[in-house]
């Protein structure tokens, strides 16, 4: 239309097109052929792999303890650093170290068996 300011890009009528099918593109082609491939995933099969369940529970013990000590450590840190809670920032490191401490001693544990 000619009341469209200059850089207006959107389409006023039922009658415009994709951009590029004005440059004689062929969209619809250009997706299909760009487009993500088909996934193919091969699952092993892990039916024969067997862990003890004295090694299943030292190691997601230690994960969760791991994990317990790093979301303590690091929000102790971010308290003390962004908010100025000092004593709550030694609480939350002093709880990340005890949680760290508790996974190492669960994996030497393990390890000395």
């Amino acid at each position: 239309m000619p009341d469209d300011p200059p850089g207006d890009s959107t389409p006023d009528d039922a009658g415009d097109s994709l951009p590029g099918a004005d440059l004689g593109l062929d969209v619809g082609a250009l997706d299909a052929e760009l487009g993500p491939d088909d996934p193919s995933v091969s699952i092993p099969d892990t039916s024969d792999v067997d862990a003890s369940p004295k090694l299943l529970r030292a190691f997601w013990g230690s994960v969760f303890a791991i994990k317990i000590g790093v979301i303590a450590a690091t929000l102790g840190l971010l308290m003390g650093y962004f908010r100025g809670r000092w004593r709550l920032a030694g609480l939350g490191v002093a709880i990340g170290l005890v949680a760290f401490a508790n996974g190492y001693r669960r994996y030497r544990r393990y390890q000395n068996r």
